[in-house]
Formats: structure tokens, C-alpha cells, sequence
């Protein structure tokens, strides 16, 4: 359970940093939201054995899969072909031309429960419990596992660009628990019991030696419509276990059912008249440029900064930095 005075804070510290970083980080200005959710995980789990000590923040992803999205394997397959598209075409990152090469991994995988994800703030009729929304989150990955990196060309900007040791891109789902099913919430229409929120890689998560600043992509087939979100992942290690600190503010910006619950609509006008494209991919940033084409570095972290999925398999190398 989290003080709404907490949640409030985080949803001014996390605007403020999109503030501070015009061009890496783009929530919807207050005058385009339509809607808001904000997650916060919390929980606590063992320190993985291995290289990767962060294995146990996520799942395989398999139960996922079938059991929450109850998909066929022809579906999971279709989706993964989906997913490996989206890298190929948006990042030029040919998941199984990785895996081939023995320079990346695709994976299945689903945020612990034990990581206690959950959502607040939601714009629905339902109130929200003092605990939160649950959450039931996952999809897919694909990391860069050599420790040189690796360099490819963007076939739709014909820019070559270079992903670092550690670059991780996901194509995701999101399903909050919002009410069941004999509660329609006081109202004639209430939101589906499960909202389920599409949601993709945009741009290179930024990292620092204590924690990863990452943006979402979440698309506008779902409750919500179109939305981008800003997050944080900072957890604190103690000798035995991990204590996971994830943050995530989702702005939504396209009018769906929940117009009903009295928000202001677009200026789609204003929009027109030169105002940046809300929907506009960015790739791979910060980037600076070199003589093999447009370099991107993320700098090795320390254990503290590694990304909250980190794939849980032996054949990843999960090397770690110096303590700086």
C-alpha cells in the first residue's frame, strides 16, 4: 500500500524529468491527456545465482501466454512474428538473425508477482483499492548478448546504428485487474472486468549507475487509446535479496469510452498548426555520430542498474561493470 500523497510526488518527479529531457522523453502535455495510469512494484525477491542476479524479478513468460491471454501456440506464434518485425523494421534488430549469430536472445517472459506490480490513478468509475490495480504484465524481448555489440542498418532511415552490449527492446501486454464480475462499479457501462494495454519499446531505455529511465509505446487499441509512458527502475540490493523500486506514469492522448468520465478533449487543431507529432517513433537515443554512421552507447552499469526483465538464461552473458 502507497500514500496517494506518495503517488502524487512521483507523478511530479517523473513529469519533471520529461521536462527536463525534451527529445528523449515525451509524456503528453497536460492539455492532450485524456487519461492517466500510474504503476508502482515494490516487492521484494531473492538475489538469482548465476550471472544475472536479477533473474527472479521475471517469468518465462509461458503462463502468460496461455494462461492469462489463453493463446494457442499458433497465436504466441503469430504474436512473436509480430514482435520481431516491429524490431526489424523500427530498430533494423533482426531478432533471429541474433539468435543465429549467437549475438542476441528473443524470450518469452512475465513480471513476477513478487515484483507487486500495480496500478493507481486509473481514469475508470472503479475505485481504486488502497493496494492498487493488479497487474499481470508481459510479452516479449530481445536483448543484444554480445559483449561488443553490434552494428546494423535501419532500412527505413538507411542509417546504420550501433545497440550496445545489454540492449534490451520488449513488444508487451498489460492487464490490469480493474473490477469483478459482479461489480459494475455504480454505473450502466463499466469498464471490461481486465484492461488489457498494448504497449512497445520506444527509443533506448537511458541508464545511469543506479537506475534505468525507459519509455513505452502504448497503442491505441485498447480502453484507453494511444498513450506513452515515462518510467524508472532503481532496486536496492542487500546481500540476499532485491528490492525492486518501478515506476511507470502512462498518459493517454486519443478519446475512447472513457470520454464519458468528463475529460477535456484534444486541440487537434493545435496539433496541426506545428506542434510536435505525439505519435513520432524515435530510434535509439542518445546517439552521437561516427564514421560508421550514428553510434549508440549504453554505458556498462553496476548490478544496481540492470534492467528490471533481465533474461534468465545461462547462455547470457550478464557482465557487470566496476562499482564507479
Amino acid at each position: 500500500m502507497i500514500s496517494f500523497q506518495f503517488v502524487i510526488l512521483i507523478q511530479l518527479v517523473l513529469t519533471t524529468l520529461a521536462e527536463e529531457f525534451p527529445g528523449n522523453f515525451n509524456l503528453y502535455s497536460p492539455e492532450h491527456v485524456t487519461a492517466h495510469i500510474f504503476l508502482y512494484g515494490n516487492g521484494s525477491v531473492p538475489i538469482a545465482e548465476g550471472p544475472n542476479p536479477f533473474a527472479n524479478n521475471a517469468l518465462n513468460g509461458t503462463e502468460f501466454m496461455t494462461k492469462h491471454q489463453q493463446w494457442s501456440d499458433e497465436t504466441v506464434e503469430l504474436q512473436r512474428q509480430n514482435a520481431l518485425s516491429f524490431w526489424r523494421e523500427e530498430y533494423g534488430l533482426d531478432g533471429e538473425q541474433l539468435m543465429k549469430e549467437g549475438k542476441g536472445v528473443v524470450i518469452q517472459y512475465q513480471i513476477s508477482p513478487a515484483v507487486n506490480e500495480r496500478a493507481y490513478m486509473m481514469n475508470t468509475p472503479c475505485p481504486t483499492p488502497p493496494e492498487g490495480h493488479e497487474v499481470v504484465d508481459g510479452g516479449f524481448q530481445l536483448f543484444v548478448t554480445d559483449p561488443n555489440g553490434v552494428e546494423v542498418i535501419v532500412a527505413k532511415t538507411g542509417k546504420a546504428i550501433f545497440y550496445a552490449f545489454q540492449t534490451n527492446l520488449v513488444y508487451s501486454w498489460m492487464r490490469i485487474h480493474v473490477r469483478e464480475a459482479d461489480d459494475n462499479c455504480g454505473v450502466m457501462e463499466p469498464p471490461p472486468e481486465w484492461i488489457i494495454l498494448r504497449y512497445q519499446s520506444k527509443g533506448l531505455a537511458k541508464w545511469t549507475t543506479d537506475a534505468i529511465m525507459f519509455e513505452l509505446e502504448f497503442i491505441g487499441e485498447n480502453y484507453f487509446g494511444a498513450g506513452r509512458s515515462l518510467g524508472m527502475s532503481a532496486p536496492v540490493l542487500s546481500e540476499t535479496e532485491i528490492t525492486n523500486r518501478l515506476l511507470n506514469y502512462v498518459t493517454f492522448n486519443s478519446t475512447g469510452p472513457e470520454a464519458m468520465f468528463d475529460h477535456s478533449p484534444i486541440d487537434s487543431a493545435s496539433d496541426k498548426e506545428g506542434k510536435r507529432d505525439h505519435n513520432q517513433q524515435e530510434i535509439a537515443s542518445p546517439s552521437k555520430e561516427t564514421d560508421r554512421g550514428t553510434e549508440v552507447n549504453l554505458p556498462r552499469v553496476s548490478k544496481k542498474g540492470m534492467f528490471l526483465n533481465a533474461v534468465k538464461d545461462e547462455k547470457v552473458s550478464q557482465e557487470t561493470s566496476k562499482e564507479l
